[in-house]
C-alpha cells in the first residue's frame, strides 16, 4: 500500500476535526511504519493499540498525551498506553 488513503477513525474511534490520510511504508514481521497526514485541527481521541507506537513529527506542531506530559517532537508508547494527539 505507497498510495495515500483518507481515514476518518483510529482504533474504531472517530478523529477529531476531520480526516487524515495515511499510507503503508515498511512491513515486518512484529509491526509497520506509516506515513501520517493530519491536517491542522485535526486529531486523535484517546485511544490504544496492541503494539508500541512510535511518532516522528516531520513538519507542523502535534500536541499529545501519553498517560501524562506531552511531547516535543518525537512520541513513544508502549502496547496498551492510552494516548491523543492533534495538529495545530
Amino acid at each position: 500500500m505507497n498510495e495515500w488513503l483518507e481515514v476518518s477513525t483510529v482504533e474504531g474511534q472517530r478523529l477529531t476535526g476531520g480526516t487524515a490520510f495515511v499510507r503503508e511504508r515498511e512491513r515486518a514481521t512484529h509491526g509497520l511504519v506509516y506515513e501520517i497526514r493530519y491536517p491542522a485541527g485535526v486529531g486523535s481521541p484517546v485511544h490504544s493499540h496492541d503494539h508500541d507506537s512510535v511518532i516522528y513529527v516531520l513538519q507542523g506542531r502535534l500536541t499529545g498525551v501519553v498517560d501524562g506530559p506531552p511531547p516535543n517532537s518525537a512520541l513513544a508508547t508502549p502496547p496498551s498506553t492510552p494516548a491523543e494527539s492533534s495538529t495545530r
